[in-house]
């Protein structure tokens, strides 16, 4: 019985494993479809895991996320003299985002 009780503990701590959310992309001025460099993007959930866009626009951010499913990540992308954006990224997968300047 113990056996049994052993596995079954070491089954479901296996399956709750937390997952590695990773998404990436590039930030555009929509207007120019330039690259942005040093726009500020974050984790919505986890907003001290901050990271700037490279002089490509390019940017990563990966964080852990528990449950049995990596759920999509979402992100607040902000830029001076530009609106705030937010957007849902699948984990793995990559974003496109243009950014609109202010009025």
């Amino acid at each position: 019985m113990k056996k049994v009780l052993y596995i079954v503990v070491c089954l479901i701590s296996i399956t709750s494993c937390d997952c590695l959310q990773h998404v990436s992309g590039t930030i555009l001025d929509k207007e120019s479809g330039k690259p942005l460099q040093g726009v500020t993007i974050y984790n919505k959930n986890k907003d001290w895991l901050k990271m700037t866009t490279d002089s490509t626009g390019h940017f990563e951010l990966s964080a852990i996320s528990g449950g049995f499913r990596c759920p999509p990540m979402s992100i607040i992308v902000e830029k001076e003299n530009y609106k705030l954006a937010q957007k849902r990224i699948p984990t793995g997968g990559y974003e496109e985002i243009k950014l609109q300047k202010k009025q």
